[in-house]
């Protein structure tokens, strides 16, 4: 592709997709100010945007790159650096950065998008697979882009098997059993009913210990949404009406202090029928340990997609 061709294929998807970034933005924005650590990263994002839209791009780079210095686990200063890098020219970097945003918010579908355009771009089709078919999972109707890659890359064998999973959303954490009701930091969609601080007098401690736990229980809730993604079998989306499953975890106990275990049930639940597909009692040793919790969780997820595979639907594709 010629690079004016290029760069406007790029000026239109990005175009697109800002209003779907912003819309996001909205969905995760407690969750992201917890891990920006400050709103100066939030808004200092939203500036860089409205550089790229003035096609300021070098300004925006500057910008955002700032920001991660400072706050390198906010998701959205990858996602619009790697929209600027593109606009740039800089496929390389672009996809690397585009990748590395939906590895922080797994499920963006706006995100796999154009992870997918920038590898097939730069013609890494094993990337440009990955992305592609988790845009559609998340979301998106890929029917039309995936032809592109069929025309170019071997198509992978168990592709309907796996645009056929079930499509999961990963609920807020339930924290009912614990002694008062917290609002957390999740990524979560408006369309979910929020978690209410309850005003009871004795619920006072259990509101502290949750609001202690949450950077904990935010990092254990984005573990969860990744693995799922990497399920082969698993489809994740962050829009609870694109979902056929409900992947939800209740807190029955959480520990006072650091290594913080917390025992509960994880269920998953049929969207249309609300039949529960599966359901297991969990123990996380450690939940203020990314390496702790990594392979527990993965531990269920694979058992769950076992359970769950083959009683879903097929879904379009």
């Amino acid at each position: 592709m010629a690079p004016g061709a290029a760069k406007s294929v790029w000026h239109r998807r990005v175009a697109a997709g800002l209003s779907l970034a912003l819309s996001a933005a909205l969905l995760l924005i407690a969750a992201d100010a917890a891990l920006a650590q400050s709103s100066n990263a939030v808004v200092g994002t939203d500036q860089a945007a409205k550089l790229i839209q003035e096609d300021r791009l070098a300004e925006a780079l500057e910008q955002l790159d700032r920001i991660i210095d400072r706050s390198a686990e906010y998701w959205e200063a990858h996602y619009q650096r790697g929209r600027a890098l593109a606009l740039m020219g800089r496929m390389q970097e672009a996809r690397d950065a585009l990748v590395w945003a939906v590895t922080l918010n797994p499920g963006f579908a706006h995100g796999h998008y154009l992870a997918w355009l920038a590898a097939l771009e730069l013609e890494d089709y094993g990337t440009a697979w990955e992305q592609a078919i988790s845009a559609e999972l998340a979301g998106l109707d890929m029917s039309e882009q995936f032809p592109r890659l069929t025309a170019v890359a071997q198509v992978p064998e168990d592709i309907l098997d796996r645009l056929g999973a079930p499509r999961v959303f990963v609920a807020p954490f339930n924290t009912d059993e614990i002694e008062g009701n917290a609002e957390l930091p999740y990524n979560r969609n408006p369309q979910v009913e929020e978690n209410r601080i309850s005003q009871r007098p004795d619920a006072i401690q259990g509101s502290f210990r949750l609001q202690e736990a949450a950077p904990e229980l935010l990092e254990l809730h984005r573990q969860m949404r990744l693995a799922i993604q990497r399920a082969p079998y698993l489809g994740l989306t962050l829009d609870p009406g694109n979902a056929t499953v409900y992947v939800q975890l209740t807190l029955d106990t959480i520990g006072e202090r650091s290594p913080r275990q917390l025992d509960g049930t994880l269920q998953a639940v049929a969207v249309e029928t609300g039949e529960v597909r599966w359901q297991r009692e969990v123990t996380l040793r450690d939940i203020s340990s990314v390496g702790a919790i990594v392979p527990e969780i993965e531990r269920y997820i694979r058992e769950m997609q076992g359970e769950i595979r083959y009683r879903e639907p097929q879904q379009r594709h």
